[in-house]
């Protein structure tokens, strides 16, 4: 199941690279899509388990003979590399139990840990300027967790878990301790750690969301009273004015980081927890109407109620609205 996870709705191709001790290099390169995909690579993995190191490219490749940066074709995950490396495993184990977000699947790689952050759907990187950008997030995410920076280019190839690093010194399974495939992120979560603006990256249902693009929501961030009050009590905002809140403003590109800054006031804040309401609300919500959000009864009131013409917070910056 952890291919058909990290590479969830990917299409390109995954690179299985098989490296035996004499130092010889069997590479393979399977098409994604289908349960024959799936099958096909845990037949070879199966195969070279054992005989050889056993290692897979993060990021698909747009042909089989694929294997630099720009034959990316998108990014599914997100990952980081916490090296043990001149320091005692457990000072790693210590830095990885902190990361934040949640990464979505922790893998114990025998030197170290490998972290995973699968994301909500796969971004294509059709071209050099979205291959920067998903770069670009990639080391500040790993950065921004402390990982290994030599470990963050697109076309990197981590160890397969479940497979031996077959060093005789070192003999030891590379190991799933954390699986939380549930556990997805939009890209928009890590572009405010990218080295850069990362804002070239997209994927066309996603944005089916997004009624309004990103400066609209500076705009409905600085206009409007609901959104106003929530900043002024983010530390403790009712929860169901808490999920109102959530409901507007995924309709804004860049919504999404906003409520998880706006959440992270709040002493009971978990990312985790956040990030599924989101996708919630993203699958089931609907923005609540001005009206609703006044007379709930939490505390919140509205001096433009009457002449507003956005009715909910979550359509603030259509036009015509000041």
């Amino acid at each position: 199941m952890f291919f058909q996870e990290i590479f969830k709705n990917a299409h390109g191709c995954v690179e299985l690279r098989f490296i035996h001790p004499n130092k010889s290099i069997r590479r393979y390169s399977v098409d994604l899509g289908g349960a024959e995909s799936w099958e096909k690579i845990d037949r070879l993995v199966e195969y070279y388990d054992t005989k050889a190191h056993c290692y897979f490219s993060l990021c698909p490749r747009n042909t089989p003979e694929g294997k630099e940066i720009h034959d990316v074709s998108g990014i599914s995950v997100l990952w980081a590399d916490i090296d043990a490396h001149g320091r005692p495993k457990s000072e790693a184990w210590e830095q990885v139990q902190k990361l934040d977000p949640l990464p979505s699947v922790l893998v114990d790689s025998g030197g170290g840990y490998h972290a995973y952050w699968l994301l909500d759907d796969f971004y294509p990187t059709p071209d050099d300027e979205t291959r920067d950008d998903a770069a670009a997030i990639e080391r500040g995410l790993t950065r921004h967790m402390g990982g290994d920076m030599a470990a963050t280019d697109l076309a990197r190839i981590f160890r397969v878990p479940g497979t031996m690093n077959i060093k005789p010194e070192t003999m030891r399974k590379a190991e799933i301790i954390s699986w939380h495939p549930d556990i997805r992120y939009p890209v928009s979560v890590f572009q405010g750690m990218a080295e850069k603006s990362g804002r070239k990256l997209s994927v066309t249902n996603r944005q089916e969301i997004y009624q309004f693009p990103l400066p609209a929501l500076n705009k409905a961030m600085h206009g409007c009273e609901f959104f106003g009050w929530c900043l002024d009590h983010a530390e403790h905002i009712p929860e169901p004015l808490w999920y109102a809140l959530i409901t507007s403003l995924i309709r804004y590109e860049g919504g999404e980081v906003m409520i998880h800054q706006i959440s992270s006031e709040d002493p009971r804040y978990k990312a985790v927890e956040t990030q599924k309401k989101i996708l919630h609300a993203i699958r089931a919500g609907y923005p609540h109407s001005c009206q609703y959000l006044v007379n709930s009864g939490w505390g919140f009131e509205c001096s433009k109620l009457r002449t507003c013409k956005a009715l909910t917070p979550g359509r603030y910056a259509k036009k015509g609205n000041t």
